[in-house]
Formats: structure tokens, C-alpha cells, sequence
């Protein structure tokens, strides 16, 4: 098998960028791989990183203002600059494939050795395409409100966790709140995953009426379809999303 050429169009492209902006990028390297792989608490990353978590503030700043990374904290917090829940997330999907599969693997690959990182890159791709799913089911929920389709105003639409438990999308309007499951996997989503979310729903700091909302990669269960009718819970498969 032919080996990946160092210099190839998109091979190298995150790093030519480094090296052109940053003095010192092999920690900025290692800081993006952390993030890309999984750790997006602050000191997480630090330890990931084998920077001094009193350093690491310093770099995280400086991958903010370039724009590849974000700091996000739950939706529901007043004061997000105050927040101690904040989470870094890289912002451009290719930068966290790229960190994620290219960058950690580079060796085998430029050996030739591409299979092996193919097979990984398989076996993890369902789960790092998750939270861009989520982000997009997100972002589709502004969508239905323009088109007028969501039944109240949202004053914010996001992620909400609390170190116990996460939410992939809270829906905050002055009355209701809208939670939702979102869901990028290959087999139909069931009632378990509902029952799951209505359990998670409770530990929200509101008192506004709680709708529910899932939305799947490949679709729903009869079971839960019938419970959703029931229920009026509102369900978005891929379909009905790239559609609308």
C-alpha cells in the first residue's frame, strides 16, 4: 500500500497553519489532540497535554482567539464568563478529524500503514460524528422556529450538563422548555432512550412546562413511535431534518 506523502494537499494543511501562526506549536499540537480526543475540562486537557494546568489558560486563549476552538458552558447559565462548567470544543470539523485519526497516527500512515488506521477511524466515526449531529440537530431547531414551526419563542438553544448528567439540546423559552436526545446511530432509537431523557429532564434547573424531542440517524422504533403519538413528542429522523 502506497504511504501518505508528507506536503499532500490536506495531509498537512493543519499544520502548516500552526507552524505559520505559533511560535511554539507542538503544545498547541498536543492541547488539540486532547480536545479532539475526548477531554474538553480544562484540566483534562492539562494533564492530557502535559501542560502546567497554571499554563494551560494561556493556550487555550490563544486557540480561542485564532478560532478553532470554543469555550461553551450549559445553556442554562446567567453568567457564562463566571461559569466553572466550561467545556473547549474544536470548532472546524476537518481540524478534529484531523486531530483525532491524522495527527496521533502520522507514522503508520506515512509507512504505508493505512489500513490499520482506516479500521480505527471505522470503529470511531460513528461516535465522533455525534457531537457534530448534535450540533446540528441544534442549529435545525432555530430552522423550525424562522419557519415558525416550533410553537414558542426560544430565548436560547444549546447543550446542558451538570457533572452528573448531559442533555444534547435544551430549548429555553419563557414558559416551556424543550429537551432532546439526539442520536447518530445505525439501529432504530426505542423507548429506553426516551424514558432516559425524561429522567435527565428532572435535574434542569427550571420550573417551565418540559416538551420532548428525539432526533435519530436511523429512525424510531414502532414502540416509540406509538408512545410519541400518545405522548405528543415530537421526532425527527434524518430524512424529515435534511428535508426541512
Amino acid at each position: 500500500m502506497q504511504s501518505v506523502t508528507q506536503g499532500s494537499f490536506l495531509y498537512d494543511e493543519p499544520r502548516f497553519l500552526m507552524l505559520q501562526e505559533l511560535r511554539d506549536p507542538n503544545r498547541y499540537f498536543s492541547v488539540l489532540e486532547a480536545i479532539a480526543g475526548g477531554k474538553t475540562r480544562m484540566n483534562e486537557i492539562a494533564q492530557a497535554s502535559g501542560i502546567a494546568t497554571s499554563s494551560i489558560p494561556f493556550y487555550l486563549n490563544t486557540l480561542q482567539e485564532m478560532g478553532l476552538i470554543d469555550r461553551s458552558v450549559p445553556v442554562t447559565e446567567m453568567h457564562a464568563h463566571k461559569s466553572k462548567r466550561g467545556i473547549y470544543r474544536l470548532l472546524d470539523n476537518y481540524f478534529r478529524f484531523w486531530f483525532r485519526f491524522v495527527y496521533p497516527n502520522r507514522s503508520l500512515l506515512e509507512r504505508g500503514e493505512q489500513g490499520q488506521v482506516r479500521t480505527k477511524v471505522e470503529a470511531e466515526l460513528d461516535q465522533f460524528i455525534g457531537p457534530a449531529f448534535e450540533v446540528i440537530c441544534q442549529e435545525y431547531i432555530w430552522r423550525r422556529h424562522a419557519a415558525g414551526e416550533l410553537g414558542f419563542v426560544p430565548k436560547a438553544v444549546g447543550h446542558w450538563w451538570d457533572g452528573q448528567e448531559e442533555i444534547d439540546v435544551v430549548v429555553l423559552g419563557d414558559e416551556v422548555v424543550l429537551v432532546g436526545e439526539c442520536k447518530w446511530t445505525s439501529r432504530p432509537v426505542g423507548i429506553n432512550i426516551l424514558n432516559a431523557l425524561k429522567d435527565r429532564a428532572r435535574r434542569l434547573p427550571t420550573k417551565a412546562t418540559t416538551q420532548y424531542a428525539l432526533f435519530a440517524r436511523s429512525g424510531f422504533t414502532d414502540e416509540l413511535r406509538a408512545v410519541a403519538e400518545r405522548e405528543n413528542i415530537t421526532l425527527f429522523d434524518l430524512d424529515t431534518m435534511l428535508a426541512g
